[in-house]
C-alpha cells in the first residue's frame, strides 16, 4: 500500500534549535524479508518547521512508500557545526490507513478481547457487500452484483443500504434468482433504489412478516381436528360475511367472491344441525 512517510529531524546549536538553514535528507529503503538495502533519496529538500515551540525542526515528505513491504531510514544533512538530533518518522496518517485497511482472517488477530478480534467478530455479521446494477430498479425487485449463482441463496437475510438516499434503510430478501442475481425483497423500500447504490446482506435469518403471518395462518389448531386458523377463518367470513341459502333445512355460506359454496348443512325438523360439509380449501 502506497503512502506519504513524514521523517523529521532536529539541529542544535548551543543548546538550541538551529533556525534557518539548507537542510537535505538522503533515504534508504530496507526490504524486511532480506534487508537489501536501496537508496531511494538522494539530497531532497527539507522543509523547516516554523512553529516556536519546534525550533531548529526540519521535515522531510517521502511519497508512494510502501510499509507492508520495506522499511525506511531518512539522514538530515547540512552544514556547520550544528548537531543533529533525530525524531522518529511520524506517519499517523498512514498507520491509520494501515489499521483500517488490514485484512482480518481466522488466522490473524486472535488475541482474546483485542479490537482486531471483536472487529473481526463482528465483520461476520456482514454475508456480503454489493451493488445495484439495474437502471430499472423497482422499490421491490433489482438486479445486483452479489456473486452467489444459487437461487434462494440469500433468502431471509436482511438487505442494508450504505450509500445515497436509501443509506440506512433495510429489508429481509424474500427471493433471490441466482442466473440474472435478482433481488425480491419482503417489504418495499421509499423508492427504487438508484442504479451503483451499494449495500450490505446480513448474514442473518429474518423471516418477513408475510412468511410469519403464513406461519401463523397455516398452524393446526389443537382442538379442531386438521384445522387450521387460514381455514377456520375462511369459515368464519363465510357464514357470518358471504350469501346464504337453503335455509332452514339445508344452509349454505358462500365464500366472498360468490365462487363456491363453503359451508353446506342440513337440520332436522327440529333446526338441529345433523351434518356439515366444509370446502375451505
Amino acid at each position: 500500500m502506497a503512502s506519504t512517510l513524514v521523517f523529521y529531524g532536529q539541529f542544535v546549536n548551543a543548546g538550541q534549535g538551529a533556525t534557518g538553514l539548507t537542510v537535505t535528507v538522503d533515504v534508504v529503503r530496507i526490504t524486511r524479508s532480506d534487508g537489501t538495502q536501496t537508496t531511494v533519496v538522494t539530497g531532497g529538500s527539507a522543509t523547516e518547521v516554523t512553529t516556536p515551540i519546534a525550533r531548529g525542526v526540519y521535515l522531510y515528505r517521502l511519497a508512494n512508500a510502501d510499509l507492508t513491504l520495506y522499511d525506511y531510514i531518512a539522514t538530515f544533512i547540512t552544514s556547520g557545526t550544528v548537531t543533529q538530533k533525530h525524531i522518529p518518522a511520524v506517519y499517523t496518517p498512514v498507520m491509520c490507513d494501515t489499521v483500517w485497511d488490514e485484512v482480518l482472517t481466522g488466522s490473524t488477530h486472535n488475541v482474546q478481547s483485542s479490537a482486531g478480534r471483536r472487529l473481526r467478530q463482528v465483520s461476520s455479521i456482514i454475508s456480503e457487500g454489493a451493488t445495484v446494477n439495474d437502471a430499472a430498479a423497482t422499490a421491490t425487485t433489482f438486479i445486483t452484483t452479489l456473486t452467489s449463482s444459487v437461487d434462494d441463496f440469500y433468502n431471509d437475510q436482511l438487505l442494508i443500504f450504505t450509500s445515497g438516499a436509501l443509506a440506512g434503510s433495510a429489508s429481509p430478501i424474500l427471493d433471490y434468482v441466482g442466473t440474472t442475481k435478482t433481488v425480491t425483497v419482503a417489504e418495499p423500500f421509499t423508492s427504487a433504489p438508484a442504479n451503483g447504490l451499494t449495500f450490505d446482506v446480513q448474514a442473518t435469518h429474518i423471516h418477513p412478516t408475510t412468511q410469519i403471518a403464513d406461519a401463523v395462518l397455516d398452524r393446526t389448531l389443537a382442538d379442531v381436528a386438521a384445522t387450521t386458523l387460514r381455514q377456520a377463518v375462511k369459515g368464519f367470513i363465510a357464514t357470518l360475511l358471504g350469501k346464504a341459502s337453503g335455509l332452514p333445512t339445508a344452509p349454505k355460506y358462500r365464500d366472498r367472491a360468490d365462487t363456491k359454496d363453503v359451508v353446506s348443512g342440513a337440520t332436522d325438523t327440529n333446526g338441529n344441525r345433523t351434518s356439515v360439509t366444509l370446502d375451505l380449501t
